[in-house]
């Protein structure tokens, strides 16, 4: 399982080879819906030669120094090694543990053993059994029934380079009536790395839960994440996200409200251009009655990217005054991008409301013949339409750090190059936020994404 990964239990090394052998059968997608609708990335996973070693460090990477700091979990990898693992103490009173994985399978097994075994179907998609497979890292994190303050946690995972490879479990338990707050980082330092994460999330009775994953790795890097999430009574999962970097990624939520009055929402954005392919999955499955999904995903394409939104809506038969909506809509800025949205309906039971809507579309002319006419140039009139296009979407995310850090990414990466050096001051002036007037940007942008900007200083 490489070096990070020792003392594995035998039901786990079971499952590895169980998911070597499914790999070699198993087609890119499972679902029937999908076998034409999919961008295939295990030739990217086999095509390779990765190294899922992992190699311990005794020291931090430069840009991740002020993580020592911060006063929230963090769980940082870089190559797979648990590079620092930290929990305030005034977490760690109230009994929130952070551990690796391989910490994990020793303190709490029977807990990560019910998260991968009910969790992990290894017949769903062929690049999850890749990552089953190559398992060589991960993490838990669980918030005890009882903490009634706010549990901020910031997981990074980075990639050396030279074709490092991280393939990981992360399962996050929030008890009853806890509220727990992740950032999911991923970065790559220098040259292409490959990292998949499989993610559960199980949320008590009367939790909630908002986990926002941030993905900015390097053109040449591959990205592939599973999650899953499992909502009880009363409880809130709300997911949020951009997929910005890799050429090519793989990315795939299911949420599954398994609780009477559970209420899930997922708001993603991607940014795609040159040769970029984002195949992206949101799925809502409707279990109890008296719940509510709401997933809202929006890309922007140029260059000859390519982009394909999928998700279903499944209502059980138990389901019954359900409600759900499933909306995917691209705008494409270049004749040669690609756009593709698919989202579907399954219904077992009546008494519920479920809509969904797609859209692919050009930037409308006359829009943009308003702008120019206003004496606002080309570039900077498609800009505005396309970051509006986006705004909705973003302004609905309630954390202002990642509501911001979004906005400074997408930024970034409409500069290029020149977008290294972009201060978070700017991205403050670009945009308008009444509680926000005044503020400095270390305030707004919170201890979250220092890595991001900080490092140029």
């Amino acid at each position: 399982m490489g070096a990070g990964m020792k003392g594995v239990p035998g039901w786990l090394a079971q499952l590895r080879e169980r998911a070597r052998a499914a790999y070699q059968s198993i087609g890119e997608e499972a679902s029937p819906l999908y076998v034409k609708h999919h961008i295939p990335v295990s030739q990217d996973l086999e095509g390779r030669d990765w190294d899922f070693e992992t190699h311990e460090s005794e020291s931090l990477p430069e840009r991740f120094r002020g993580l020592e700091e911060v006063e929230e979990v963090v769980v940082l990898h870089v190559d797979g090694w648990p590079a620092l693992i930290r929990v305030p103490e005034a977490y760690s009173r109230r009994g929130v543990v952070a551990l690796s994985l391989e910490e994990a399978l020793r303190r709490a097994e029977a807990e990560v053993r019910r998260g991968i075994e009910e969790g992990v179907r290894l017949d769903e998609s062929r690049p999850l059994t890749y990552l089953v497979s190559r398992l060589n890292s991960g993490a838990l994190v669980k918030v005890p029934s009882g903490v009634d303050e706010p549990v901020r946690v910031r997981f990074v995972w980075a990639g050396s380079g030279r074709n490092s490879a991280t393939s990981a479990y992360t399962l996050v338990i929030a008890g009853d009536n806890t509220d727990v707050r992740v950032v999911d980082e991923y970065h790559s330092l220098d040259g292409p790395v490959l990292i998949g994460n499989i993610v559960h999330v199980l949320g008590g009775n009367g939790s909630r839960v908002r986990y926002a994953v941030l993905e900015n790795l390097s053109e040449e890097s591959v990205f592939v994440s599973f999650s899953r999430s499992v909502t009880g009574n009363d409880a809130h999962q709300f997911w949020s996200g951009a997929l910005i970097g890799g050429g090519k990624a793989k990315y795939r939520v299911d949420n599954v409200l398994a609780g009477r009055g559970a209420r899930a929402d997922a708001l993603e954005v991607t940014m795609t251009g040159g040769t970029q392919m984002f195949d992206v999955t949101l799925n809502l499955k409707h279990v109890a009655p008296d719940t509510v999904g709401r997933v809202h995903a929006k890309g922007i394409g140029g260059g000859r990217s390519r982009t394909l939104f999928k998700g279903i809506i499944r209502i059980e038969r138990e389901a019954k005054n359900t409600g759900a909506y499933l909306a995917e809509h691209a705008m494409l800025l270049s004749p040669e991008a690609r756009a593709d949205a698919i989202p579907g309906l399954e219904i077992e039971t009546d008494n519920v409301k479920a809509t969904h809507s797609a859209s692919v579309a050009q930037i409308d002319p006359e829009h943009l013949f308003y702008l120019m006419c206003r004496g606002i140039p080309r570039e900077e009139a498609v800009k505005l339409i396309a970051f509006g296009f986006f705004e909705p979407v973003i302004r609905e995310i309630d954390v202002p750090e990642v509501r911001w850090g979004i906005r400074y990414l997408l930024e970034r990466k409409w500069l290029g190059p020149a977008g290294e050096d972009l201060d978070p001051a700017q991205v403050m002036e670009t945009y308008i936020e009444p509680e926000e007037v005044g503020r400095r940007p270390e305030d707004i942008f919170g201890t979250h994404y220092k890595a991001f900007y900080y490092r140029r200083r």
